[in-house]
């Protein structure tokens, strides 16, 4: 309940960015929904969405671009048509290592 209250206050002046670190963290998979959806209708909106998470299925989901960031630095960027679901769960683990 608390990491639903903080992603409900975070969205209630509908900010033109919106920065969430791993918002998915605790959420059942009902809660996780609303907040997919709520996070859709953000970006349909024009809000700009910077997301962290380790949940590959939600970040595939959410995402026009993917960036996997590691060791410091980035260790790969391309834009949400051009990522294999399928293969890229290997892709992380590879380059996240």
């Amino acid at each position: 309940m608390q990491q639903r209250l903080e992603v409900d206050l975070s969205v209630l002046h509908r900010p033109q960015v919106l920065l969430l670190d791993e918002p998915y963290t605790g959420l059942d998979p009902g809660a996780a929904q609303v907040l997919s959806d709520l996070l859709a209708r953000l970006v349909a909106e024009g809000c700009t969405l910077l997301l962290t998470t380790h949940d590959l299925g939600h970040a595939l989901a959410a995402s026009q671009r993917i960036v996997i960031l590691a060791r410091g630095g980035v260790v790969y960027d391309a834009p949400r048509a051009e990522v294999d679901p399928d293969a890229f769960g290997e892709v992380y683990q590879r380059l996240s290592a």
